[in-house]
């Protein structure tokens, strides 16, 4: 409460104790496959880093860009309607900006007016691009490299002593640990490249 003025009091108690702003939530939906659920206790800091920047993501996403796209106005008054993200992604890339929508009074294109909602709707897209991976692309890669690690992990325990393993079953230790290390692999390449476009667009979380 350091140099806090006795009028800013009803503020601080109030971003202290229900809107929190200073603090970033790193739990994850229960339902998140596996080794991924994470709810609470020790984390790296490497994983910290990407719950941060997603759950940071994900909180701009659904409480301030994506009302902008389920606002209505009806009988003067605007209202919020339940629509799917998912639809909304598909209706925004399958809508194309027709240049006849920009003719100035006079009969000529706007140029200028067009670009600026083309760059607009470039940007909406990828905006919708990278909140799609984290809630539906990531997480099938997320169970598939739990389900191949779970896999390599049962082969491993049911053998026993790897110094009484035969050569087949070596082979396919190797072959089931390859599998598990390729879905990690992959994993990290997708998470590391939407990272990247999070930080590239940061100047544009602000709608």
């Amino acid at each position: 409460m350091d140099n806090l003025r006795f009028k800013d009091l009803p503020y601080w108690i109030r971003t202290h104790t229900i809107n929190k702003y200073h603090l970033v939530d790193l739990r994850q939906p229960k339902d998140s496959p596996g080794q991924y659920a994470y709810r609470w206790g020790w984390i790296d800091p490497s994983e910290k880093v990407v719950l941060a920047i997603f759950n940071i993501f994900c909180e701009f996403f659904e409480e301030e860009f994506f009302r902008g796209f389920c606002a209505e106005e009806r009988d003067g008054k605007w209202v919020f309607l339940d629509k799917n993200f998912l639809d909304v992604y598909d209706e925004l890339k399958n809508t194309k900006l027709k240049e006849e929508d920009f003719k100035l009074s006079d009969g000529s294109f706007d140029e200028n007016t067009f670009k600026c909602h083309e760059d607009m709707r470039e940007r909406h897209l990828e905006i919708f691009e990278i909140y799609k991976w984290w809630k539906v692309d990531r997480l099938e890669l997320c169970k598939k490299e739990d389900e191949a690690l779970e896999l390599w992990g049962n082969y491993n325990e049911n053998l026993g002593n790897y110094l009484n393993w035969t050569e087949d079953q070596k082979n396919m230790n190797k072959f089931l640990l390859k599998k598990h290390t390729d879905a990690e692999e992959l994993l990290d390449r997708e998470e590391e490249l939407m990272l990247i476009k999070i930080i590239k667009i940061r100047g544009s979380l602000w709608e």
